[in-house]
This record gives structure tokens, C-alpha cells and sequence, in this order.
């Protein structure tokens, strides 16, 4: 009495042009349904984390941004189109591109750079952002790409070049 998933296949038995019957298979496809509902299942909670992260995510494939987070377009000011298949090197700081273009270039070579690191960016509206990285390599699509976890830490910055400037002035008057 019970009831399952099934595949079922039919094909119409003919003789002399008259059907006269059919011939048919039954396969049972629960394990095969209850494979595609635990993957679906692991992709819907991989998505709520990677578009409610904080940290603004790029998997980097080819030197050209391949895939963005909704905190990456907040982060650069960027829409998601506008970043896709672009070179990354694009968004970064004319300083800090050749450093960050060199660590992922070795990286891609397979020779050890650092995997955390610190830089500037550019946004859309022409400010500048400091962001500290972490990089893993990854298999993306078949090809070997980064995975980029990048924090906002513009504020930290000024308020340690705040820190050292009062602290400078005060050694000033000190002296």
C-alpha cells in the first residue's frame, strides 16, 4: 500500500499495425530523489551564507572577476554585471595593483605567497577602500580560480593614522 518515486518507461506492442498491447519498465528512483533533494537542500544554505556574508566574496578565475557576493557590489559600489569578466586588477588601487597582481599570479603557479594580505580598491564613485584579503585556491568550473574574502577595514586605517598623527603631535609638544 505503500507509494515510491518512479521512472516509467512504455512502448506500444504492434502486430500488423494494430497495437496489441504494451511493454513497460518500472524503476524505482528514491534513492536518485532523495540525492537531488539533500544537493538541493546544500546549495540553498551554501547561497543564504554566501549572499548574507558580511565580507565582500570573488572567485577570481583567468585574472577576471567570475563570480561576486551582493557585500562585493556594496563594498566597490559596483553592480554585479559590472564586475563580471572584468580583470580584477581593474578595481584596484594604481599602488597596490602590481603587489596584488603579482601574489595572484605566483599563487596561480603554484609558489607560496602570502594567503592574507592588505590593499586598496577604488569604487565606482572614485573612493578609495582599504580591505584586508584572504585567498584560497579553488577549483571553479573545471579550472583552477581564487576565492577572495575581502573586509572593509578603511575605518581601522584612519583611526590608526589618527592614533599616530595625535601621538606625533603630542611627542612634538613633549619635546
Amino acid at each position: 500500500g505503500s507509494s515510491f518515486p518512479a521512472l516509467v518507461t512504455s512502448s506500444v506492442i504492434f502486430r500488423k499495425d494494430e497495437p496489441v498491447g504494451l511493454r513497460g519498465a518500472i524503476i524505482d528512483i528514491t534513492e536518485r530523489k532523495q540525492a537531488e533533494e539533500d544537493l538541493r537542500k546544500s546549495e540553498e544554505k551554501y547561497r543564504i551564507l554566501f549572499n548574507n556574508a558580511s565580507e565582500a566574496i570573488l572567485v577570481v578565475q583567468g585574472e577576471t572577476i567570475r563570480f561576486a557576493n551582493p557585500a562585493a557590489t556594496i563594498l566597490s559600489g559596483y553592480a554585479e554585471e559590472a564586475l563580471y569578466f572584468r580583470p580584477f586588477t581593474e578595481f584596484i588601487f594604481p599602488d597596490d595593483s602590481d603587489m596584488v597582481h603579482e601574489y595572484y599570479r605566483k599563487r596561480m603557479a603554484g609558489q607560496e605567497v602570502p594567503s592574507n594580505y592588505v590593499f586598496r580598491i577604488k569604487t565606482l564613485d572614485g573612493s578609495i577602500r582599504w580591505v584586508a584579503v584572504h585567498v584560497a585556491l579553488v577549483d571553479w568550473e573545471g579550472g583552477l580560480a581564487t576565492l577572495n574574502f575581502l573586509s572593509d577595514i578603511s575605518e581601522q586605517k584612519r583611526a590608526v593614522e589618527a592614533l599616530r598623527e595625535s601621538e606625533e603631535k603630542y611627542r612634538t609638544l613633549f619635546e
